[in-house]
């Protein structure tokens, strides 16, 4: 991921932290006459490959983002008949939110109907996984 800094006075030592804890890129810009270590810090930069990944994926966000939008409410969509009937959860946006739709999921209402399902989408070849488990 990239990191997105709306607070300025913090981006002096975001850079510092993303410069393995120097101030390399104060001195790059001719700010200080020597660089040091100031802060905490690893090697977060990314390879040129990486970047151009980035780049591509940055220029199609908006298409990949609406792509993604559709197929999730599509799902929503196909499974509010089961919801309706009480069977399943479906998830909840609420209003004036947006999300991304980096996942779907559902919730069952219970551990056998839950292995039951994912027994069937294993049998269909269907890779369904418990992403988040409840704390109690």
């Amino acid at each position: 991921g990239a990191p997105l800094i709306t607070d300025r006075t913090r981006l002096e030592r975001a850079e510092s932290i993303r410069e393995k804890g120097t101030i390399r890129s104060q001195f790059f810009r001719g700010q200080v006459d020597k660089y040091t270590w100031r802060d905490i810090g690893s090697s977060y930069l990314m390879s040129d490959l990486q970047a151009a990944y980035l780049w591509a994926q940055l220029e199609a966000a908006d298409r990949i983002n609406q792509q993604r939008l559709s197929l999730w409410q599509t799902y929503y969509d196909a499974l509010t008949p089961l919801a309706r009937a009480g069977r399943i959860e479906l998830p909840s946006i609420p209003e004036n939110c947006g999300h991304n739709a980096h996942m779907f999921y559902i919730k069952l209402r219970d551990i056998a109907d839950r292995s039951a399902l994912i027994n069937f989408l294993k049998e269909a070849e269907i890779l369904a996984v418990i992403q988040y488990w409840r704390f109690i």
